[in-house]
């Protein structure tokens, strides 16, 4: 059995400024490198993954030092391309495609969710078979929530530090609970209007 910690980097200059980040590598606030070195972790781990982007890289890293774990990368931990909406705030999206984001409707170069959800259950798999008992995995928001959609849950946006408890129990999933990083406890928050 293998416990994942499945975790959305600290705040970007992107998160501060409201802008969609996709595949773009701003770097972590001084807030975000704050909550990085507060992260409380609900479990002990042996291993820490990480998106190669900045935010998240740095994220494991910082929490790494201060366990005394080197993070490793992979590439498929990385956020989905938000294509032509990299960089804009939801008010320049409003006003150059009006009603997408309302009705839930994305431009096309905008990376869907099935591709998402192969690369991170393929990587997330190979995590798990290495058998380390505990793993912190370092990623982003829009791919937590496409895994979390995988097993079908709607919940809310995740906040910086936020993520998912993964069980890899045999050949089999089981999806935990949410928990925030930054006081290391369950939550249960509704984040309306995260990037």
């Amino acid at each position: 059995m293998t416990r994942l910690l499945l975790v959305r980097h600290g705040e970007s200059e992107w998160n501060a400024e409201g802008r969609w980040q996709g595949h773009a590598d701003p770097p972590l606030t001084r807030l975000g490198e704050t909550q990085a070195e507060a992260a409380v972790l609900p479990f002990p781990v042996s291993a820490i993954w990480s998106s190669p982007l900045v935010r998240a890289r740095r994220t494991a890293e910082i929490i790494g030092g201060v366990i005394g774990i080197e993070a490793h990368v992979d590439a498929r931990l990385q956020e989905r391309d938000a294509g032509d909406w990299t960089g804009l705030t939801r008010a320049e999206i409003d006003e150059r495609w009006p009603g997408y984001l309302a009705r839930r409707m994305r431009p096309d170069n905008f990376e869907p969710d099935p591709p998402i959800a192969a690369r991170a259950l393929e990587v997330l798999d190979e995590i798990a078979r290495q058998g380390s008992d505990g793993v912190l995995v370092v990623s982003h928001g829009g791919l937590i929530r496409v895994v979390e959609r995988v097993f079908d849950a709607h919940d809310p946006p995740v906040p910086n530090l936020g993520g998912r408890e993964l069980v890899r129990d045999g050949a089999s999933w089981v999806m935990g609970e949410r928990v925030l990083l930054l006081d290391g406890h369950r939550f249960d928050v509704t984040v309306t209007d995260l990037v």
